[in-house]
């Protein structure tokens, strides 16, 4: 799911359930220079910046990647990996992303239903079902 923020910020939730036991894993790329904090990354552009932060349901770790070279002359793409610490049979991961701004995102659940709060600069609260939720 793909929430749009008060015009000022996007909010990404991916749910997952799995039959058997998993290693999960959420990927964006870059080709700007990224500086990773524990749960959060900035991605610094030409004239913008972009703050990244991360939260989900189970331990999750936030890593660096490197994508490989597709052009001789050029360098590979930073990879920010989300990535479960452990498998999991289910984990709900949230991704919010604040164009020149701050912000951090927490996940809960709690019974059936999950629970997403996000502070900084676009300071949202919002719930909604999650067992057996199919996007």
């Amino acid at each position: 799911m793909i929430l749009l923020l008060k015009n000022k910020a996007v909010l990404v939730i991916d749910r997952v359930e799995v039959p058997h036991v998993a290693l999960v894993e959420s990927r964006m790329h870059t080709f700007h220079k990224v500086a990773f904090g524990a749960h959060d990354a900035s991605i610094k552009g030409k004239r913008e910046k972009l703050h990244v932060s991360y939260s989900a349901t189970q331990e999750t770790l936030l890593k660096e990647g490197k994508g490989l070279q597709t052009h001789p002359r050029t360098e590979g793409d930073t990879i920010l990996r989300q990535v479960s610490a452990g498998k999991v049979f289910e984990i709900t991961l949230c991704t919010l992303m604040v164009p020149n701004g701050r912000g951090s995102v927490s996940v809960t659940e709690r019974g059936t239903r999950t629970h997403v709060k996000t502070e900084g600069t676009v300071p949202v609260t919002l719930s909604f079902g999650s067992k057996g939720l199919s996007f």
